[in-house]
């Protein structure tokens, strides 16, 4: 039993290790197919996809069930782990697959929250981005290369809030047909997070409109981090800062 926590403490927490890299790199992969899969699965003219549709839903289930035991064995605190956000998200998203088979329940849509796993890919870039290791205090001389990879998770970041509001954009309006699958309503998010959209249609339920409060907050706040990254870039650039920081400066936004 040791053994078992002492190699999925090095795949799921040891940030340096080459497992943790491979296994994470698979997971990630695996979570973004899945996300493709359940979004087009809501496309009607598809539907002759179903049967790959279920086989990536099984494995990706197979997958993310053995990454959550895992993590649970290697987690120092499992209480934390399992009543964490991502712990939370890492079971909700393989619940429903189970209910399903068993028809216990009704629960297909709710696979749709496996999409907030999208924001583990987030984590794991800022992590890399990060060069965690047991150096922790060694100088980031290169800041070219951490405002190249501010710019990738930043694209990361509008990709995950896309989906995430468009999808239940589509759980609330799917009546609409602006509304009719996902990838529709992915389009009329973007449209608002750029300031303006080319349809009329408003949504017609308390919770739609919720969300799109929320997607037009979204739109500034990102708004406001694409300008703090460029000024950060035209700084570095024009005026040649060479600031000296460390790992720990990075991680709290200094």
């Amino acid at each position: 039993m040791n053994r078992l926590k002492h190699i999925t403490k090095e795949i799921f927490y040891n940030f340096s290790s080459r497992k943790f890299i491979v296994v994470n790199d698979i997971l990630a992969f695996a979570t973004i197919i899945s996300i493709v899969t359940i979004i087009l699965e809501t496309v009607v003219s598809l539907n002759f996809l179903d049967p790959l549709f279920r086989v990536v839903e099984y494995v990706s289930v197979v997958l993310f069930s053995f990454e959550y035991i895992g993590r649970v064995i290697a987690a120092p605190k499992k209480r934390d782990y399992i009543f964490s956000f991502f712990g939370l998200v890492d079971l909700i998203s393989i619940l429903p697959t189970y209910f399903g088979i068993t028809n216990l329940m009704p629960l297909k849509s709710a696979r749709m929250l496996r999409i907030l796993r999208f924001l583990r890919v987030i984590r794991l870039t800022k992590i890399s981005r990060l060069g965690i290791n047991e150096h922790k205090h060694t100088d980031l001389e290169d800041l070219s290369y951490i405002y190249r990879l501010n710019i990738k998770i930043y694209i990361i970041t509008i990709v995950t809030v896309v989906v995430v509001l468009g999808s239940m954009m589509y759980l609330f309006e799917h009546s609409q047909a602006d509304f009719a699958n996902i990838p529709k309503s992915m389009f009329w998010v973007l449209e608002t997070i750029l300031g303006g959209r080319i349809s009329r249609t408003i949504p017609l339920t308390l919770a739609g409109g919720i969300v799109g409060l929320v997607t037009k907050f979204s739109g500034l706040v990102l708004l406001g981090f694409l300008i703090h990254i460029v000024g950060n870039s035209i700084n570095h650039l024009l005026l040649g800062t060479k600031n000296k920081q460390t790992v720990e400066d990075v991680v709290e936004g200094k």
